[in-house]
């Protein structure tokens, strides 16, 4: 993962960039050790599918999924710590122009992304899973990337 940037956003704010500032984030990795980002809106982008098939068909790809309304509580609470300004949750989930309760979808995402991605490309994770178990969550993460096993230490756990 890029040290300094915990979301690239380059297939949806950035796609305009090019590959070439896209890839300049991973310059520095060696040929044998895989790479990533995580961007929590890709999944609901429309194109995303299309994109990153495009940018490297043999990709994998990792969908952390949780309770759609527990999503929708974190999205409305970052959104006023943002300063946003969301006036209350009431007017959030009435709004019609806005996509807060598209991005809970996760059924018609996965759909879009899998008539274009083999099954055997996508992990998904259940975030209430990961909270419970860390490590057996990890473990399977750790299989499906085809890299060695460790277990994660107490001290580093998310709480």
């Amino acid at each position: 993962m890029p040290p300094y940037f915990k979301e690239l956003h380059y297939f949806d704010k950035n796609f305009h960039r090019g590959s070439k500032w896209y890839k300049n984030f991973f310059k520095n990795v060696p040929e044998n050790i895989l790479c990533g980002e995580f961007t929590p809106r890709y999944l609901s982008l429309n194109d995303f599918s299309s994109k990153v098939v495009k940018f490297n068909p043999n990709i994998k790809l990792i969908a952390c999924l949780r309770d759609p309304v527990k999503r929708l509580l974190s999205h409305f609470n970052y959104s006023n710590r943002a300063r946003y300004e969301i006036k209350s949750f009431k007017n959030l989930i009435e709004a019609e122009s806005n996509n807060f309760l598209d991005i809970g979808l996760y059924g018609k995402q996965l759909k879009n992304i899998l008539s274009l991605i083999p099954t055997d490309k996508i992990h998904i994770i259940i975030f209430e899973d990961f909270i419970e178990n860390q490590n057996k969550v990890m473990q399977d993460l750790f299989e499906f990337l085809e890299v060695d096993q460790f277990t994660i230490s107490e001290k580093n756990q998310i709480e």
